[in-house]
């Protein structure tokens, strides 16, 4: 998954809505080096995955006269396509930031799925663009905050121990460690997938299964579940 742009929930739930008519059975979500996104999109899109009425994120501004809190649910428009039981597992590392993490921690507490790989980020600051008269030069402010839905913190602050609540850690058995190294080719790797013309069959690294640890437990999970449903 690349950023979140406008417009990636609709692309979504087209992607998701096809593989489902095609007789997919299970859906691999890889956050894996999502550099995070909008928040509104973001938000459709992991309520794509969940029923109506559930929380996705709570934002503290850092401003109270800014509005103070907010907070945002998997309500969508009548109608709208949406995945609420599709058998669900989710990759997540270290480069899993911002809304790459909003996505994982809403469906984690919700127990939509398996969370697969390493902790993520914990990038939980909102930025805003401020602009500046001198010829279209601007600079990015941190307006506020989000936390997951349990209530816990999501943000790394400079001073975070490693046992303190930041990120979101994989489901308890589920963590695959990988060296700097391997993340590395791994996400060349993807890039390279994710680029492949339409119809192209010609073999990419990331085709070997074997290759990706992480994907691998992952879809093995994911098989297991599906044929104890």
């Amino acid at each position: 998954v690349g950023a979140v742009e406008q417009g990636a929930d609709h692309q979504f739930r087209e992607a998701v809505g096809e593989l489902v008519a095609n007789g997919a059975a299970g859906l691999v979500l890889d956050l894996r080096w999502c550099p995070g996104g909008y928040v509104e999109p973001t938000v459709a899109l992991t309520a794509t995955l969940l029923p109506d009425g559930r929380q996705i994120a709570t934002v503290k501004s850092r401003t109270p006269t800014r509005g103070g809190r907010q907070e945002y649910t998997s309500d969508l428009p009548p109608g709208t396509p949406r995945f609420p039981d599709l058998p669900l597992a989710v990759l997540v590392n270290a480069d899993t930031v911002g809304g790459g993490e909003m996505i994982a921690a809403a469906l984690q507490d919700h127990g939509r799925g398996v969370i697969v790989g390493q902790r993520t980020f914990g990038k939980a600051n909102l930025m805003n663009l401020v602009e500046t008269p001198f010829g279209g030069l601007g600079f990015r402010v941190t307006t506020g905050f989000s936390q997951r839905p349990s209530g816990k913190n999501r943000h790394r602050f400079p001073d975070s121990k490693p046992t303190d609540d930041w990120g979101v850690r994989p489901d308890r058995g589920y963590e695959v460690p990988t060296t700097r190294d391997l993340s590395a080719k791994l996400r060349e790797q993807a890039e390279r997938l994710a680029i492949r013309p339409p119809g192209d069959t010609d073999a990419v690294a990331l085709d070997d299964p074997l290759a990706d640890p992480q994907r691998l437990l992952a879809v093995k999970l994911l098989k297991e579940k599906i044929a104890g449903k």
